[in-house]
């Protein structure tokens, strides 16, 4: 797939986290596309995967530097707790992209979206199953699995940032000015967040279990 990168965000106090991510990855994401594992000062020897480690900058710098690298218009954007639980099929990840380019679409986030996030669309220009996200909503910037237009997300993201600083001080930014962004409607969470609050999630072993992970 020549349109999409993926770029996974990690660091090295998370590095645990990549092996089981990957096993994920790439039962469920089924789209051939290059694959950067941003890191700091650390890296795994796991196929087909190529890992960045800039040394230890902050989170925003090193996701820029990621993003210098990626050749494609197109970035799956996603952190390394965010585990994989359902299948993305390569037919289902080239209509995303093609709805892209012919809305103009600057991000598509792959998230079912509960009531109590907040969002809030503009219906009436939302397009067959894609809720478009009103430019006063809040948690445009968020860091849940999407796929974003590479000049788009380096329009919002700075050197300093966190990924917290991304969603709150990004979404600031981007507020009554973002434009096209849409949230797909799924039926099922795609993934488990395994990490929450810097410890593991409510959940977390049960879902390792049913994936056959320890």
């Amino acid at each position: 797939m020549k349109d999409l990168t993926t770029i996974v965000g990690t660091c090295d106090s998370h590095l645990h986290l990549i092996p089981n991510f990957s096993i994920l990855y790439e039962k469920y994401f089924q789209p051939n596309v290059e694959t950067l594992i941003v890191g700091e000062t650390q890296k795994l020897d796991i196929p087909k995967y190529i890992f960045t480690t800039p040394g230890q900058k902050p989170w925003g710098a090193r996701i820029i530097d990621a993003l210098s690298k990626a050749k494609t218009k197109y970035i799956f954007f996603v952190l390394d707790d965010y585990y994989l639980s359902q299948l993305l099929t390569t037919e289902y990840i080239e209509y995303l992209l093609k709805f892209m380019d012919n809305h103009d679409v600057n991000k598509i986030s792959l998230t079912p979206v509960p009531d109590s996030a907040g969002y809030q669309y503009l219906e009436a220009e939302s397009v067959n199953t894609m809720h478009k996200m009103s430019p006063s909503s809040p948690w445009l910037t968020n860091v849940q699995p999407a796929i974003w237009r590479k000049t788009e997300l380096l329009k919002y993201l700075k050197p300093e940032y966190s990924p917290w600083d991304f969603e709150i001080k990004g979404s600031n930014a981007a507020k009554d000015e973002a434009e096209n962004y849409f949230v797909a409607k799924l039926d099922k969470q795609i993934y488990f967040n395994m990490v929450w609050k810097g410890q593991f999630a409510p959940g977390s072993e049960e879902f390792l279990k049913q994936q056959n992970l320890k």
